[in-house]
Protein backbone atom coordinates (compact mmCIF):
# COMPACT_ATOMS: atom_id res chain seq x y z
CA UNK A 1 0.00 0.00 0.00
CA UNK A 2 1.27 3.23 -0.77
CA UNK A 3 1.81 6.27 1.58
CA UNK A 4 2.81 9.22 -0.13
CA UNK A 5 2.30 12.67 1.10
CA UNK A 6 0.08 14.89 -1.26
CA UNK A 7 -0.70 18.74 0.05
CA UNK A 8 -4.25 20.14 -1.62
CA UNK A 9 -3.69 23.16 -4.26
CA UNK A 10 -7.40 23.85 -4.62
CA UNK A 11 -7.73 27.51 -3.23
CA UNK A 12 -11.16 27.13 -1.92
CA UNK A 13 -10.16 23.77 -0.15
CA UNK A 14 -10.56 19.86 -1.56
CA UNK A 15 -13.75 17.96 0.08
CA UNK A 16 -12.81 15.16 1.38
CA UNK A 17 -15.75 12.51 0.67
CA UNK A 18 -17.25 8.98 1.78
CA UNK A 19 -17.06 7.74 -1.21
CA UNK A 20 -15.88 8.70 -4.76
CA UNK A 21 -18.70 10.55 -6.07
CA UNK A 22 -19.69 14.44 -6.12
CA UNK A 23 -22.49 14.46 -3.82
CA UNK A 24 -24.17 17.08 -1.41
CA UNK A 25 -24.81 14.57 1.37
CA UNK A 26 -21.23 12.83 1.65
CA UNK A 27 -18.99 15.47 2.33
CA UNK A 28 -16.95 14.89 5.25
CA UNK A 29 -14.49 17.72 5.87
CA UNK A 30 -13.25 20.58 3.50
CA UNK A 31 -9.31 20.32 3.62
CA UNK A 32 -7.64 23.81 3.35
CA UNK A 33 -5.04 24.35 0.55
CA UNK A 34 -1.71 23.33 1.81
CA UNK A 35 -3.21 20.63 4.37
CA UNK A 36 -1.38 17.37 3.44
CA UNK A 37 -2.68 13.91 3.28
CA UNK A 38 -1.13 10.54 2.62
CA UNK A 39 -2.26 8.71 -0.32
CA UNK A 40 -3.59 5.02 0.43
CA UNK A 41 -4.31 3.46 -2.60
CA UNK A 42 -6.30 4.58 -6.06
CA UNK A 43 -9.95 4.34 -6.22
CA UNK A 44 -11.81 2.33 -8.99
CA UNK A 45 -12.42 5.23 -10.73
CA UNK A 46 -8.98 6.58 -11.24
CA UNK A 47 -9.45 10.16 -10.63
CA UNK A 48 -9.96 9.54 -7.16
CA UNK A 49 -7.78 8.45 -4.40
CA UNK A 50 -8.64 7.21 -1.03
CA UNK A 51 -6.25 9.33 1.53
CA UNK A 52 -5.59 9.87 5.14
CA UNK A 53 -5.29 12.58 7.36
CA UNK A 54 -5.80 14.24 10.54
CA UNK A 55 -7.95 17.60 10.97
CA UNK A 56 -8.07 19.05 14.43
CA UNK A 57 -8.11 15.90 16.95
CA UNK A 58 -9.55 13.44 14.35
CA UNK A 59 -8.29 10.89 12.21
CA UNK A 60 -10.05 10.66 8.87
CA UNK A 61 -9.97 8.55 5.77
CA UNK A 62 -12.35 9.10 2.41
CA UNK A 63 -11.66 9.87 -1.30
CA UNK A 64 -10.68 12.58 -2.90
CA UNK A 65 -10.00 14.17 -6.32
CA UNK A 66 -6.63 13.69 -7.41
CA UNK A 67 -6.42 16.33 -9.40
CA UNK A 68 -6.64 18.71 -6.70
CA UNK A 69 -3.26 17.39 -5.13
CA UNK A 70 0.56 17.99 -5.76
CA UNK A 71 3.84 16.24 -3.79
CA UNK A 72 4.97 17.21 -1.17
CA UNK A 73 8.73 16.86 -1.76
CA UNK A 74 11.19 17.85 1.18
CA UNK A 75 14.60 20.26 0.26
CA UNK A 76 15.35 19.39 -3.82
CA UNK A 77 19.08 19.52 -3.25
CA UNK A 78 20.55 17.71 -0.73
CA UNK A 79 24.46 18.46 -2.41
CA UNK A 80 26.99 19.58 0.02
CA UNK A 81 29.56 20.20 -2.51
CA UNK A 82 30.91 23.80 -2.55
CA UNK A 83 34.74 24.09 -3.26
CA UNK A 84 36.92 25.63 -0.11
CA UNK A 85 36.20 29.59 -0.59
CA UNK A 86 39.01 31.07 -2.84
CA UNK A 87 40.75 34.78 -1.18
CA UNK A 88 38.92 36.64 -3.55
CA UNK A 89 35.25 34.80 -2.99
CA UNK A 90 36.01 35.69 1.05
CA UNK A 91 34.42 39.22 1.35
CA UNK A 92 34.33 40.71 5.48
CA UNK A 93 35.19 38.73 8.10
CA UNK A 94 33.13 37.97 11.04
CA UNK A 95 33.35 37.17 14.63
CA UNK A 96 30.20 35.24 15.70
CA UNK A 97 28.45 32.92 18.25
CA UNK A 98 25.59 30.56 17.44
CA UNK A 99 22.89 28.37 18.84
CA UNK A 100 20.77 26.23 16.58
CA UNK A 101 17.17 25.76 15.96
CA UNK A 102 14.84 22.56 14.03
CA UNK A 103 11.33 22.19 13.10
CA UNK A 104 8.92 21.06 15.93
CA UNK A 105 7.16 17.80 15.39
CA UNK A 106 3.76 17.08 17.50
CA UNK A 107 0.88 14.78 17.19
CA UNK A 108 -2.49 16.59 17.29
CA UNK A 109 -4.16 16.43 21.12
CA UNK A 110 -8.11 16.04 21.79
CA UNK A 111 -8.62 19.09 23.63
CA UNK A 112 -5.32 20.92 22.96
CA UNK A 113 -5.04 24.55 21.38
CA UNK A 114 -6.00 24.85 17.67
CA UNK A 115 -3.19 26.69 15.24
CA UNK A 116 -5.10 29.44 14.54
CA UNK A 117 -4.28 32.03 11.25
CA UNK A 118 -3.78 35.67 11.35
CA UNK A 119 -7.89 35.86 11.47
CA UNK A 120 -8.31 33.63 14.36
CA UNK A 121 -9.51 30.75 12.72
CA UNK A 122 -8.52 27.43 13.34
CA UNK A 123 -6.32 25.64 10.52
CA UNK A 124 -7.16 21.97 12.04
CA UNK A 125 -4.69 21.26 14.14
CA UNK A 126 -4.85 21.06 17.92
CA UNK A 127 -1.93 21.01 20.35
CA UNK A 128 -1.18 20.35 23.88
CA UNK A 129 0.39 23.74 25.78
CA UNK A 130 3.84 22.48 25.21
CA UNK A 131 3.82 21.19 21.87
CA UNK A 132 1.97 25.09 20.61
CA UNK A 133 4.49 26.93 22.71
CA UNK A 134 7.65 25.31 21.00
CA UNK A 135 5.95 25.76 17.62
CA UNK A 136 5.65 29.18 18.54
CA UNK A 137 9.26 29.54 19.45
CA UNK A 138 10.40 27.19 16.95
CA UNK A 139 8.66 29.25 14.61
CA UNK A 140 7.70 25.65 12.58
CA UNK A 141 5.56 22.86 13.47
CA UNK A 142 5.27 19.74 11.71
CA UNK A 143 1.85 17.54 12.86
CA UNK A 144 1.73 13.64 12.18
CA UNK A 145 -0.03 10.61 12.73
CA UNK A 146 -0.84 7.86 14.59
CA UNK A 147 1.45 5.99 12.50
CA UNK A 148 3.84 9.19 12.04
CA UNK A 149 2.76 10.19 8.35
CA UNK A 150 3.42 13.96 8.24
CA UNK A 151 -0.09 15.52 7.61
CA UNK A 152 0.99 19.42 7.75
CA UNK A 153 3.73 21.72 7.96
CA UNK A 154 2.62 25.17 9.66
CA UNK A 155 4.69 28.59 10.40
CA UNK A 156 4.52 31.80 12.06
CA UNK A 157 2.72 33.82 10.35
CA UNK A 158 2.81 37.00 13.04
CA UNK A 159 1.27 38.28 16.20
CA UNK A 160 -2.46 38.63 17.87
CA UNK A 161 -3.14 41.04 19.91
CA UNK A 162 -4.21 38.51 22.39
CA UNK A 163 -2.49 36.03 23.76
CA UNK A 164 -3.40 32.73 23.40
CA UNK A 165 -1.27 30.69 26.01
CA UNK A 166 0.90 31.05 28.50
CA UNK A 167 4.35 29.78 27.55
CA UNK A 168 6.80 31.34 30.64
CA UNK A 169 6.40 28.23 32.52
CA UNK A 170 8.04 26.90 29.53
CA UNK A 171 10.69 29.04 29.07
CA UNK A 172 12.12 30.67 32.03
CA UNK A 173 14.93 31.86 30.52
CA UNK A 174 13.34 33.68 27.69
CA UNK A 175 13.08 37.98 28.46
CA UNK A 176 9.31 38.86 29.32
CA UNK A 177 8.88 40.66 26.02
CA UNK A 178 9.90 37.43 24.09
CA UNK A 179 7.53 35.40 25.82
CA UNK A 180 4.66 38.39 25.77
CA UNK A 181 5.13 38.06 21.75
CA UNK A 182 5.50 34.02 21.85
CA UNK A 183 1.79 33.77 23.33
CA UNK A 184 0.51 35.65 20.66
CA UNK A 185 2.26 33.49 17.95
CA UNK A 186 -0.46 33.02 15.12
CA UNK A 187 0.38 30.69 12.27
CA UNK A 188 -0.40 29.54 8.55
CA UNK A 189 -0.02 26.33 6.00
CA UNK A 190 4.10 26.43 4.92
CA UNK A 191 4.89 26.28 1.52
CA UNK A 192 8.55 24.81 2.39
CA UNK A 193 8.47 21.14 3.71
CA UNK A 194 10.49 22.03 6.93
CA UNK A 195 8.86 25.71 7.40
CA UNK A 196 9.45 29.37 6.03
CA UNK A 197 12.12 31.74 6.67
CA UNK A 198 11.47 35.83 5.85
CA UNK A 199 11.05 37.49 2.51
CA UNK A 200 9.64 34.38 0.77
CA UNK A 201 12.55 31.94 1.70
CA UNK A 202 11.68 28.66 2.72
CA UNK A 203 14.30 26.57 5.58
CA UNK A 204 17.10 24.31 3.99
CA UNK A 205 18.21 21.85 6.59
CA UNK A 206 21.94 22.14 7.47
CA UNK A 207 21.84 25.57 5.02
CA UNK A 208 19.43 27.91 6.25
CA UNK A 209 20.87 30.67 9.17
CA UNK A 210 18.89 33.25 11.15
CA UNK A 211 20.44 36.59 11.61
CA UNK A 212 20.08 39.95 12.80
CA UNK A 213 19.58 41.64 8.96
CA UNK A 214 21.03 44.96 10.48
CA UNK A 215 24.30 42.53 10.58
CA UNK A 216 24.20 40.51 8.33
CA UNK A 217 21.81 41.04 5.51
CA UNK A 218 19.68 38.74 4.36
CA UNK A 219 20.58 36.65 1.25
CA UNK A 220 24.41 36.58 2.08
CA UNK A 221 26.55 33.28 2.14
CA UNK A 222 28.23 32.80 4.81
CA UNK A 223 31.10 30.41 5.01
CA UNK A 224 32.11 28.72 8.86
CA UNK A 225 35.41 26.53 8.09
CA UNK A 226 34.78 24.63 11.30
CA UNK A 227 31.68 23.36 9.84
CA UNK A 228 33.77 22.12 6.41
CA UNK A 229 34.01 18.07 6.64
CA UNK A 230 31.50 17.79 9.55
CA UNK A 231 29.39 14.65 8.75
CA UNK A 232 25.98 15.39 8.86
CA UNK A 233 22.81 13.41 8.80
CA UNK A 234 19.97 14.65 6.34
CA UNK A 235 15.73 13.97 6.98
CA UNK A 236 16.03 11.79 3.85
CA UNK A 237 18.53 9.43 6.48
CA UNK A 238 21.59 10.35 3.23
CA UNK A 239 24.97 11.33 5.49
CA UNK A 240 26.72 14.34 3.88
CA UNK A 241 29.67 15.78 4.45
CA UNK A 242 29.37 19.38 5.25
CA UNK A 243 31.16 22.19 2.81
CA UNK A 244 30.65 25.07 5.57
CA UNK A 245 28.50 27.60 3.39
CA UNK A 246 25.57 28.67 5.00
CA UNK A 247 22.27 31.02 3.51
CA UNK A 248 21.17 34.14 5.38
CA UNK A 249 17.27 33.17 5.00
CA UNK A 250 15.63 34.20 8.51
CA UNK A 251 15.14 36.32 11.33
CA UNK A 252 14.55 35.80 14.95
CA UNK A 253 13.27 38.22 17.86
CA UNK A 254 16.32 36.50 20.10
CA UNK A 255 18.89 36.92 17.22
CA UNK A 256 21.11 40.14 17.79
CA UNK A 257 24.53 41.57 16.73
CA UNK A 258 27.03 38.60 16.47
CA UNK A 259 24.55 35.80 17.12
CA UNK A 260 23.20 33.35 14.06
CA UNK A 261 20.83 30.39 14.68
CA UNK A 262 21.58 27.11 12.55
CA UNK A 263 18.84 25.36 10.89
CA UNK A 264 18.95 21.44 11.61
CA UNK A 265 15.76 20.75 10.02
CA UNK A 266 12.89 17.39 12.25
CA UNK A 267 16.90 16.81 14.15
CA UNK A 268 17.34 18.01 17.61
CA UNK A 269 20.73 16.84 18.49
CA UNK A 270 23.54 19.64 17.59
CA UNK A 271 26.39 18.02 15.27
CA UNK A 272 28.84 21.24 14.93
CA UNK A 273 31.63 21.76 17.26
CA UNK A 274 31.20 25.82 16.87
CA UNK A 275 27.66 25.54 18.19
CA UNK A 276 27.94 26.12 22.00
CA UNK A 277 24.82 28.49 22.60
CA UNK A 278 26.97 31.31 24.30
CA UNK A 279 27.95 34.49 23.57
CA UNK A 280 31.15 34.14 24.78
CA UNK A 281 32.23 30.96 22.72
CA UNK A 282 32.84 32.75 19.30
CA UNK A 283 34.38 31.34 15.85
CA UNK A 284 35.35 33.11 12.54
CA UNK A 285 33.83 33.04 9.32
CA UNK A 286 33.17 35.04 6.48
CA UNK A 287 30.96 37.01 4.10
CA UNK A 288 31.14 35.57 0.83
CA UNK A 289 31.34 37.19 -2.49
CA UNK A 290 31.12 34.47 -5.46
CA UNK A 291 27.49 35.62 -7.09
CA UNK A 292 27.10 32.61 -8.58
CA UNK A 293 27.96 30.54 -4.94
CA UNK A 294 24.95 33.31 -4.05
CA UNK A 295 22.60 32.30 -6.66
CA UNK A 296 22.39 28.68 -6.04
CA UNK A 297 21.92 29.00 -2.65
CA UNK A 298 18.85 31.34 -3.04
CA UNK A 299 17.79 29.52 -5.71
CA UNK A 300 18.25 26.50 -3.40
CA UNK A 301 15.83 29.05 -0.66
CA UNK A 302 12.78 29.19 -2.78
CA UNK A 303 9.88 26.66 -3.44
Amino acid sequence: MSTEQFEVTAVDGLNLRSEPLVKQNNIIRNLPKGHQVTKLKESFDQRWWEVKTIFGDEDLEGFVAKRFLTPVTASTDESFDFVEPTDSDRGSSLTLWATFYNVHTAQSSSGGNPLLDLADSSLGPTLSDRDWCNAAVEGTVRILDVSNNVVGTYNFAGRDSTEQVNCARFFPSLSLSVIKGTNRARFKVSKGAYGEGTRGFTLVPYRTIAVDNTFIPIGSVVFIPEARGKTVVLPSDKSVTHDGYFFAADVGGAIKDNHIDVFLGISTANPFLFIQSRKDSTFSAFLISNNQTIKTLETMHKV
